[in-house]
């Protein structure tokens, strides 16, 4: 199977990739972005069945985007399934 520390740094990557992606990795002086310098806050991951052992992938839908802080949602599947796996709320606070 896939492990659950694992399923909750997927969810955490694709959180952050989706916010850089949504922003950009640098800002207009070529310094890091605000959302490339974005921390995780809160993770609640709810694990609904086990998956089995090989791909997963993250499904991330952005929330609420605002200044200081943006929530996604995200749902972990395996590679060809519709079967989600896990669901994860994540906050990320904008410095």
């Amino acid at each position: 199977t896939v492990s659950g520390p694992t399923l909750m740094t997927l969810a955490d990557t694709a959180t952050y990739l989706l916010l850089v992606a949504r922003e950009g990795a640098l800002a207009a002086d070529g310094t890091p972005s605000a959302a490339a310098r974005s921390v995780t806050t809160s993770l609640t991951m709810h694990f609904l069945r086990r998956p089995e052992h090989g791909d997963v992938v993250a499904e991330a839908r952005l929330l609420k985007g605002g200044k200081r802080l943006s929530v996604v949602e995200v749902f972990l599947r395996p590679l060809g399934s519709e079967d989600a796996v896990a669901h994860a709320t994540v906050t990320y606070a904008t410095p």
